[in-house]
């Protein structure tokens, strides 16, 4: 048993963990232990997965919006 970082969140799992702990994302390296190989995700945590909101940048917002109010200020 080894300890993975989440996709999403970025804090310590377990690779032998469904999902995570902390935020429910499923955990993309799964393995069948018996046969060897990847098991893949079933429908409705591919559904789950594309329906989790992007954490958004505010900093990367910020910074495009002093040149859009510069622009503003000249006009």
């Amino acid at each position: 048993m080894a300890l993975i970082d989440c996709p999403d969140c970025s804090k310590s799992v377990s690779d032998t963990a469904p999902t995570c702990p902390s935020c429910g994302s499923p955990i993309a390296t799964r393995l069948d232990i018996s046969k060897g190989s990847i098991i893949p995700f079933t429908d409705q945590e591919a559904a789950v997965m594309l329906s989790r909101k992007k954490k958004t940048s505010h900093l990367l917002h910020f910074i495009l919006c002093i040149p859009t109010f510069g622009v503003w200020v000249i006009v």
